[in-house]
């Protein structure tokens, strides 16, 4: 495994994660939330060292370099990276309770959206966007780590080669492999930004719009929803579930094994 490439990959990761950090950190801090504002800052701070030290620390080197063994030590080292720096906003709704905010985190994530805080617990608003972009993240590392190793390995793998991939990532050569997160990211934050306007339109509050298209995209629950649901109209659960095909789609493409288009 090349390090020095790992640590280059982490720096963009951690440079993008930044830009969704400093927004939640100002939404608290312009809301008086000072100590859910403070654990933001400390995130941005540690992603803000963190990619400036690698980064320097690989200069020169190109991620485009990268071998498979390089793309999955970089996936586990973003899935942990992800757990535990996701963790700390968690810190204070979880009562100081490490264990909880980690459990909090992990299963963001993950879009599992299972949770240890009560059912009633309303969490602040900024807590609750950081907790649908755990979830985006999570779901981004999810396919584009798929599209990434079968892009590498898929000559190896009967019914699969370099090519399958490019039905759903178009335009994007080997010598990119890591631009393939920024695709999927593209694709997968479209979607929950058309889905959530449209229920947006539909008379969903902000916070309903935004949990409930995050949920849809990721397969995931950002948190609990139960008066929004109990007033769903049609025009609303039709925009969540083509939203949910369509987010399946993405992970089937990756694995269609037909060689000649149709």
């Amino acid at each position: 495994m090349n390090w020095i490439i790992l640590i280059r990959a982490l720096s963009g990761f951690f440079a993008a994660l930044a830009v969704p950090t400093t927004l939640c950190a100002l939404w608290a801090f312009g809301n008086d939330h000072y100590v859910q504002a403070s654990l933001f800052i400390l995130v941005l701070t540690i992603l803000i060292v963190g990619s400036a030290v690698f980064r320097i620390a690989s200069k020169g080197h190109r991620t485009s370099d990268a071998r498979p063994r390089d793309v999955i030590g970089f996936l586990i080292a973003s899935w942990i990276s992800l757990a535990f720096i996701g963790a700390i906003p968690f810190v204070n709704a979880a009562g100081d309770r490490l264990v909880v905010a980690l459990f909090e985190s992990v299963s963001s994530a993950t879009t599992t959206g299972t949770t240890l805080l009560p059912e009633e617990f309303r969490l602040l608003a900024s807590l609750f966007a950081w907790r649908g972009i755990l979830h985006l993240t999570g779901a981004i590392l999810s396919i584009g780590g798929m599209v990434m190793v079968v892009r590498m390995v898929g000559t190896s793998v009967p019914g699969l080669d370099a090519k399958t991939t490019a039905i759903s990532l178009p335009g994007i050569a080997h010598q990119g492999l890591f631009r393939i997160f920024w695709a999927v990211g593209a694709l997968v934050l479209l979607l929950a930004t058309i889905s959530g306007a449209l229920l947006l339109v539909d008379g969903y509050s902000v916070r309903e719009a935004f949990g409930l298209s995050v949920s849809a995209v990721t397969s995931g629950r950002v948190f609990g929803f139960d008066g929004a649901v109990d007033s769903m109209s049609g025009f609303g659960a039709t925009i969540l579930i083509v939203t949910m095909f369509i987010g399946m789609l993405n992970a089937v493409l990756v694995f269609n094994s037909p060689r000649k288009p149709l």
